[in-house]
This record gives C-alpha cells, sequence and structure tokens, in this order.
C-alpha cells in the first residue's frame, strides 16, 4: 500500500467510510465525539440520580 498504509487497515478503512465524502468523513467524526460526551454527561446524571435516591431512602 502507498504511504505505509497496510493493507489490513486500508480495507478497515474502506469498509468503514468507502463511498464517503471528506466534508461526510469530518462530520461523522464530529458526531461521535459530540455523542460521546453525551453519553457520559447522561451517565454523570444518572449517576447523581441514584445517589440522591439512596440518600433520600436513608432518611
Amino acid at each position: 500500500m502507498a504511504g505505509g498504509i497496510r493493507e489490513q487497515c486500508y480495507h478497515h478503512w474502506c469498509n468503514e467510510y468507502g463511498g464517503l465524502r471528506v466534508d461526510r468523513i469530518k462530520r461523522l467524526n464530529e458526531l461521535e465525539t459530540k455523542n460521546a460526551y453525551l453519553r457520559k454527561a447522561i451517565s454523570d446524571l444518572i449517576l447523581d440520580k441514584v445517589i440522591l435516591q439512596d440518600v433520600m431512602r436513608r432518611k
């Protein structure tokens, strides 16, 4: 492969992003990053809720 890219890596990339334009790939990466941030925020809020519910049960 050109540029020292392993063939396995190239095929993985083609399967993942084949047919997408560069701007779409960038947008997909942005959305995946934002999605990860939102998932973490939601899990933090759920944990806070569980902790508060536990405190309220103990009273």
